[in-house]
């Protein structure tokens, strides 16, 4: 007992008030009895009243005493080992594990947290948080996943529990700092923070020099020449035969080795595939390839390269950086991008000779048809030849000649058809030469109505590049030298044109169609076609329109002056009944025919993918359409994902099994193209990082294939099983950082740990020392009131006696 205190009910001054009573109370009833009481008697009451004021005095001041106690508790360390399996790897070719490694020093630590007496609560941290038993000093490499961070924030409030609510004193945390999953260690520490534990992180592993890492991105692909200007877009669609550029972003990722000069350079690659068609497209087809500089995040360099496709369709494009030496991440230096290559653009000029004013009616009858616009060039308003014989240029020559030499459409940016020149002469030969070019490529489409003599004719294309396009060979005047040689005769039709596209639709209803155009007349003088050429119709003898090619250009040549009265109806003539409903849709088949209108050969089935780089374990997200063919009203998809082979191998053999919600049937054909579509966004996550080909095929209900398509995509991540670098002393760091003051990081060395120790014994894990005050009273309450209640019970007795 160090002391005693005393601890009154009631202030000072009731108490002394109150005992001043009691001993009043107690002498005023001895001297009232002191002559009729004995002596003994008297002495005996006045003990009893003694004791019971005793009692009652202390009960009242309630005497403690007070005993102070000194006691030291120790405080809990808290382990959470890395169980991933990074942790199996050799940071060199005599070096130990990095698990080996820890467990010596997981060994050292546990043996001197034993010697000092520390509680302390284990767990092993890998895809979960696992409990682990404190004896155990083996670091085991099993989990797939290292989700650190997850665990460092779950370990906070799983050892608080442990500790019956008070946190441990310290964290040491044995890892290489490798996380690829959930969130990083330096959020995960927050909570320890919070409770102002501090971190210890002993780092596995050797520090290597990080290994050097080519990135690509930011594929565009653009026709040659375009700025990439948004504005420009819809004019600088890329068609057949025209180069296109693809062009990428690439640098040296910030963090590698600080490459320069040659050991800077990387080899890009382009690849190309397609154009896709009714079936899949073949494999991969080398473009181009080029050695680039790269620099150092965050500038980049301009990966160009070149490739031609020359016919039109749907193109996917693949670039690839070659691996620089020692580069160990590579899913980074491959990029994709897609383009549709549209046709060869085909204008359409109508050459009309000398049909005068009557040439409105063929413009009235082609506005009202639709389809391709055609801008008519009549030459009844050019000037009077000079001295020369030539006739000067008119205005609508030299738009001619400045589309040839612009190489965009002369009449508005929306596309409008462009026209010839009916005079090729007017034109260089440099403008001839790009002229013909645009023909045999089928950018041009050609129609002639001739409406003077095949000699005049021939004498102005004669020795120019357009010199064939009249489709004939030979060319001879009337025997008389006039017109009047010219007779009209009924239009019919050939055995071509039963068969022809341009033609055939006219005999659905049987018959000779073509009569009721009347008699009508032609120009004499054609003769000898050329090889390719058709003739359709005929008055008599003479051929009325023939149709060939220049190239991949269409040419027709009607060789009359009458065609724009079959757009007129003639009263009284029954001959002529129906001519100006025929004659509109001749007109209109006939532009289409010429524009090159019919469409191409589509891809039955098309795959789209949002992006092309995904994360590793990121459910994929793709939509499909179906093109269905005829008698088809609905499909199913499959689809099947494989690691990509070589850019040149084919496709091995696929293994088909559903991915998504799409292979029960995407729906019926809602339009008039029979193009059906689906999503597939339930797909399974990929769990392996590399490049993939996802492929799709459509299957009638009958199970019979309509077509099948296949995308590149790249899943990038740290699959640990994969992974060869060095620990990431940076995100272990950034812990220690965020963490709470004490905060550090460990050097793996038993000299390391001995200080780790220390530091613990003399800071974080030191006793604390715990100071206590015990109270007790010094007599017994229950004793003092029993003695009190006796002391009164027998004075009363010994008053009534």
């Amino acid at each position: 007992m160090d002391r005693v205190e005393f601890q009154p009910l009631f202030a000072p001054a009731a108490v002394s008030l109150a005992l001043a009573g009691l001993g009043a109370l107690a002498v005023l009833a001895a001297w009232r009895t002191r002559r009729t009481w004995p002596v003994w008697a008297n002495l005996c009451a006045l003990g009893l009243r003694a004791i019971a004021f005793a009692c009652a005095a202390l009960l009242i001041l309630r005497p403690t005493s007070v005993q102070r106690i000194v006691s030291e508790r120790p405080h809990a360390l808290a382990l959470l080992v890395d169980a991933s399996q990074s942790l199996a790897r050799r940071d060199g070719p005599d070096a130990p594990t990095r698990a080996e490694q820890g467990d010596a020093l997981l060994a050292a630590l546990r043996e001197a947290a034993l010697a000092h007496g520390w509680t302390t609560f284990a767990a092993d941290a890998g895809s979960n948080l696992e409990a682990r038993h404190p004896d155990d000093a083996s670091v085991h490499p099993r989990a797939g996943a290292s989700a650190l961070g997850e665990a460092l924030d779950a370990w906070a409030t799983l050892a608080t529990d442990e500790g019956d609510g008070r946190p441990p004193g310290a964290v040491v945390l044995f890892s290489d700092g490798v996380v690829n999953s959930g969130r990083p260690l330096a959020v995960g520490v927050l909570p320890w923070a919070r409770l102002g534990v501090p971190l210890y992180a002993v780092t596995l592993g050797q520090v290597r020099s990080p290994a050097p890492d080519a990135a690509l991105f930011e594929l565009n692909v653009r026709p040659e020449g375009d700025s990439g200007d948004s504005s420009e877009l819809a004019q600088a669609a890329p068609r057949g035969g025209q180069r296109l550029r693809a062009e990428a972003r690439a640098n040296l990722v910030a963090g590698g080795l600080d490459l320069s000069g040659p050991l800077a350079d990387a080899n890009a690659r382009l690849w190309i595939g397609g154009p896709l068609g009714a079936a899949e497209a073949g494999p991969w087809v080398a473009a181009e390839s080029m050695r680039h500089r790269l620099r150092t995040a965050p500038a980049w360099t301009t990966v160009r390269l070149h490739v031609t496709p020359r016919q039109p369709g749907h193109y996917r494009l693949r670039m690839a950086l070659d691996p620089l030496h020692g580069e160990e991440r590579t899913l980074n230096n491959i990029a994709y991008a897609e383009v549709d290559v549209r046709p060869p653009e085909r204008r359409v000029a109508l050459v009309a000779s000398r049909l005068g004013h009557d040439y409105r009616a063929l413009r009235a009858a082609l506005a009202r048809a639709g389809g391709p616009r055609v801008l008519a060039i009549p030459d009844f308003a050019r000037p009077e030849p000079g001295s020369d014989g030539l006739a000067p240029p008119w205005p609508v020559e030299d738009l001619a000649r400045a589309w040839l030499d612009e190489g965009v459409p002369a009449a508005s940016r929306a596309g409008t058809w462009v026209w010839l020149e009916p005079d090729p002469r007017h034109l260089s030969e440099r403008q001839q030469a790009k002229l013909r070019v645009a023909l045999e490529q089928g950018e041009l489409g050609l129609i002639w109505v001739c409406n003077e003599p095949a000699a005049e004719v021939a004498a102005r294309f004669k020795g120019t590049p357009l010199e064939d396009a009249l489709l004939f060979r030979e060319w001879a005047a009337p025997a008389d030298g006039s017109a009047s040689a010219r007779r009209p005769e009924p239009v019919r039709g050939t055995e071509a044109a039963r068969a022809h596209e341009l033609t055939a639709w006219a005999y659905a209803q049987g018959g000779e169609p073509w009569r009721a155009w009347g008699a009508t007349w032609t120009w004499d003088g054609f003769s000898r076609p050329r090889d390719g050429t058709s003739v359709l119709l005929q008055t008599g003898a003479r051929p009325l329109l023939s149709i060939g090619r220049v190239g991949h250009g269409r040419v027709a040549l009607l060789a009359c002056g009458e065609s724009w009265r079959w757009l007129t109806p003639a009263p009284g003539d029954p001959e002529r009944t129906g001519s100006v409903a025929l004659a509109e849709t001749f007109w209109s088949k006939l532009v289409s025919w010429a524009a090159g209108a019919d469409r191409g050969a589509e891809p039955a089935v098309r795959l789209y993918l949002a992006r092309q780089h995904w994360n590793l374990g990121e459910p994929l997200q793709a939509r499909v359409g179906v093109r269905l063919p005829e008698g088809v009203s609905s499909a199913r998809v499959e689809f099947a994902l494989l690691p990509a082979p070589a850019p040149e191998a084919p496709l091995p053999p696929l293994a088909w099994r559903a991915l998504g919600n799409v292979e029960r049937g995407i729906g019926a054909a809602a339009d008039r193209e029979r193009f059906v579509a689906g999503v597939l966004d339930a797909a399974a996550p990929i769990e392996r990082a590399g490049e993939y080909l996802l492929v799709a095929r459509a299957l009638a209900p009958d199970d019979s294939e309509i077509g099948r398509d296949r995308m590149g995509l790249v899943v990038e991540g740290a699959p640990l099983e994969a992974q060869d670098r060095g620990p990431d002393t940076a995100a272990l760091e950034a812990a220690v950082r965020a963490g709470a003051p004490g905060s550090r990081l460990v050097p793996p060395t038993p000299e390391g740990i001995a200080a780790l120790v220390e530091e613990l014994a003399a800071g974080p894990l030191k006793p604390e020392v715990v100071e206590r005050e015990e109270r007790a009273p010094v007599v017994n309450p229950q004793l003092l009131l029993g003695l009190l209640l006796a002391a009164l019970l027998v004075d009363y007795w010994l008053r009534r006696g």
